[in-house]
């Protein structure tokens, strides 16, 4: 809860997100564990270069060989991707997509001028099933970029619930944990890959766009952790895309 207490909550008043934290607290099951997981945020392409400087990172540049939106749910292709890792489960990833062309064009500015800032990996587990804690370096960054509200807009955050049991694979597991799900108008339970990952979402995807289930959540997630990670002990995520802007 740390990063959500710390960070995201400070920017759902600024941005706007009403009824976010009160879906958190009182609408799904308390699991053994919780917090953020990933954070994307808009930026300008000069706040981006300040923290690659700030912070002295070292990146690797591609083309990523997939549409972006089937690996990270929310948008498509980027032109070029820069990646570098901050741990060994932390990667920060900066890039310009035809989502971050669209916001230049929209206020009548360079292309170039907008870029997306995304960590992955802030909420994971050592082998054993101990809960790794972020090192200085990866908290640091996170206080600077959530300082500069002018500079960087929240747009969506990836919140984990994390069960300390082995699990079936299944919408009836995930309804048990979050019933209010199947409130939701056209949600429905995906394809099961090897049958340990769920996806929860609209059903029918549109010029590689993937429709939000409502105006709070991108998609839900349910996969089976410890084989994942290769943890030693069992674990179950029921993942949340929560939307902020």
């Amino acid at each position: 809860m740390k990063i959500f207490n710390t960070y995201i909550i400070p920017r759902l008043s600024y941005e706007g997100a009403e009824g976010l934290g009160e879906l958190i607290a009182n609408h799904i099951l308390k699991a053994d564990f919780i917090g953020v997981d990933s954070v994307r945020l808009l930026s300008t392409a000069k706040f981006a270069d300040k923290l690659k400087n700030k912070f002295n990172l070292t990146f690797t540049t591609g083309i990523p060989s997939k549409r972006f939106f089937t690996q990270f749910d929310f948008y498509t292709r980027p032109s070029v991707m820069s990646r570098t890792k901050l741990s060994d489960n932390v990667t920060l990833l900066i890039y310009h997509s035809t989502a971050s062309n669209d916001e230049a064009r929209s206020h009548k500015i360079r292309l170039d001028s907008r870029a997306f800032i995304e960590f992955h990996g802030l909420n994971q587990y050592s082998k054993d099933g101990e809960r790794v804690e972020l090192n200085t370096k990866t908290l640091e960054m996170l206080n600077f970029i959530f300082q500069n509200k002018k500079q960087t807009k929240l747009l969506n955050f990836d919140f984990a619930f994390d069960y300390r049991e082995q699990a079936q694979i299944c919408y009836d597991y995930a309804l048990e944990k979050a019933p209010f799900i199947a409130e939701i108008p056209n949600a429905r339970p995906s394809h099961q890959r090897f049958k340990t990952c769920l996806y929860i979402q609209k059903a029918q995807i549109k010029d590689g766009y993937q429709a939000p289930l409502t105006p709070l959540i991108q998609n839900i997630k349910l996969y089976n952790k410890q084989e994942k990670n290769k943890l030693e002990t069992p674990l179950t995520r029921l993942e949340f895309c929560f939307l902020v802007s």
